[in-house]
């Protein structure tokens, strides 16, 4: 080969490498821009399992807002982009998927809304790394008490604040005689605790004539209920979760208890209630969000979010109590972003710790600074056959519309309480 020749060949051999590198640095330019002008969301809820359901109901509601954002132009000039992971209600799964989207889909926030136990294990990953932890429904008051750490925000609610709500309500009724009955676990036992708690504040008068825990999955209530009909209790507090609830409400109902009592549960969804039927009516639930809250911002609400799930089971089609509440907790997280008018960690927790907001439905609401906890007002309701002008669902039973609303201060945690949170003194 002439000298020439391979002069010429060497020319286009430069040219080419020169070509090949201005397109890479092209594409990785072209990506990273794509990045910088896209705000990543994981969320770590179940997708699969027997927590599926809740999972996605959580998931549709948390997207709901997402949607609607990005409609109204994003945040900070940025789409917002939404990436689940199954978390499979398994700690050390929710651990793993946690460090992949920091660490490979380089996300700014992480959410979730089911699993205490899953969301205090993801919450030290969380820490490790700096970035903001949005709880969106897990209610221990471990997560923003002994398990606290700063990167963690709970625009949601506590299982302590329904019972207080609960108590604070019953206090001021004519009733002194109460039963009660949880499941035979962690939770179980600080529902009790606390509505107890709350309830001497509000009635020292009044008298616990008796308490039972009972076992996960129990199928036959009927000692139990026997032992309440005994007692002449006039409340029954309780706050069963799952498939346990619907048998104790069931068969409460054949054993005519309702007639002699009424029940003050923790927490009931649409299905469940489906199921249960006329065993519901006249029993007490609180939360600070729900479907019934017959508000022009509600209702709007619900028929922006029921246009988009229509099409799917009935459980996914409103957006009903904790799941509905992530939605107004994204809400809040984008306002404070918009206020901040940046993605860095310490100007949004220095935003957030003290920062107001209007919920939809709920009214205003407060991001407590000692322990990022959501200070909200409650709602109770009563369970009952709802007249079809007020339906929100195709089935005739559930939640009528709000009876009464206890305040902020009656529900949170008190400042100084014992064990709780060092810097809630």
């Amino acid at each position: 080969m002439n000298t020439k020749k391979r002069f010429r060949m060497g020319k286009a051999y430069v040219f080419i490498s020169i070509f090949c590198l201005c397109v890479a640095s092209a594409f990785l330019i072209t990506k990273d821009a794509a990045a910088n002008s896209t705000i990543k969301i994981g969320e770590i809820d179940p997708a699969s399992g027997v927590f599926k359901l809740g999972g996605d109901q959580y998931h549709y509601c948390i997207e709901q807002a997402i949607h609607e954002q990005n409609e109204a132009g994003g945040l900070l000039g940025k789409k917002i982009e939404l990436i689940r992971e199954d978390g499979m209600m398994k700690p050390e799964v929710a651990v793993r998927k946690a460090k992949k989207l920091y660490l490979e889909d380089k996300v700014d926030f992480l959410c979730g809304g089911l699993g205490s136990h899953v969301y205090l294990a993801v919450a030290k990953v969380a820490e490790q790394y700096k970035k903001l932890y949005i709880c969106t429904g897990a209610a221990s008051d471990a997560i923003t008490g002994s398990g606290f750490n700063r990167y963690i925000f709970r625009p949601g609610i506590t299982g302590t604040n329904s019972s207080f709500a609960l108590a604070s309500y019953l206090g001021k009724q004519p009733y002194t005689k109460y039963y009660l009955i949880n499941q035979d676990y962690a939770f179980g036992y600080d529902m009790a605790r606390t509505f107890k708690e709350q309830l001497m504040r509000k009635k020292p008068g009044a008298k616990i004539v008796g308490e039972d825990f009972t076992p996960l999955g129990n199928k036959d209530f009927t000692a139990y209920l026997n032992k309440i009909l005994a007692s002449g209790a006039e409340v029954v507090y309780c706050s069963f979760v799952g498939d346990d609830l619907q048998i104790f409400l069931k068969q409460s109902h054949e054993l005519g208890l309702a007639k002699k009592a009424f029940f003050a549960f923790f927490y009931m969804d649409p299905v469940a209630a489906q199921s249960v039927g006329e065993a519901i009516d006249g029993h007490l639930f609180a939360n600070n969000y729900e479907v019934s809250i017959d508000t022009p911002d509600n209702r709007a609400f619900i028929k922006r979010y029921h246009a988009r799930h229509q099409n799917l089971d009935i459980a996914y089609q409103y957006p009903c109590g904790y799941p509905g509440n992530s939605y107004n907790a994204m809400r809040f997280l984008f306002a404070v972003i918009k206020k901040a008018g940046t993605l860095d960690t310490e100007a949004i927790i220095k935003t957030w710790e003290g920062m107001e907001f209007e919920y939809i439905a709920t009214g205003k609401v407060k991001m407590r600074a000692c322990d990022h906890q959501l200070l909200t007002p409650y709602f109770l309701f009563k369970g009952a056959k709802i007249p079809p002008a007020e339906q929100f669902f195709k089935i005739p039973y559930y939640l009528g519309k709000p009876i009464a609303e206890i305040s902020a201060e009656e529900c949170q945690v008190p400042m100084g309480t014992p064990n709780y949170n060092p810097r809630c003194k």
